[in-house]
């Protein structure tokens, strides 16, 4: 498989998902730095675990060894972004919002590759 096989049922050139991801990864981790900046916040635990969950599950498209399994890793990205995104609008409200790339993008990839499933 190659390593970007999966780029190709998306309607971006490559460099555009490289860009994407790096203004998502860069979200992720201005929301990590909030989360870890405001040591007297009381529930930043679980936001914090729910994002390195997050980081791990986009990795796991390095290594997916179909387009279906990336799939399946992109609809757990769907919930995994959206319950985040939740945890850290109730903790850390100005955080959440580093997150919304990651959150509006994980849906639009799984149709891509949906619609590339299902042609």
């Amino acid at each position: 498989m190659s390593l970007f096989c999966c780029f190709k049922t998306l309607p971006l050139p490559d460099w555009a998902v490289v860009l994407v991801w790096i203004g998502i990864y860069g979200g992720m981790g201005r929301a990590a730095w909030w989360a870890n900046r405001d040591l007297a916040q009381p529930n930043r635990a679980a936001p914090l675990a729910l994002l390195t969950a997050g980081a791990v599950q986009s990795w796991l498209f390095w290594v997916s060894p179909s387009l279906a399994a990336i799939a399946l890793t992109d609809a757990a990205g769907v919930v995994l972004s959206a319950v985040t995104f939740l945890a850290f609008r109730e903790t850390l409200p100005q955080a959440s919002l580093c997150l919304l790339p990651w959150v509006i993008w994980m849906p639009l990839t799984l149709a891509f590759k949906l619609v590339a499933l299902a042609g």
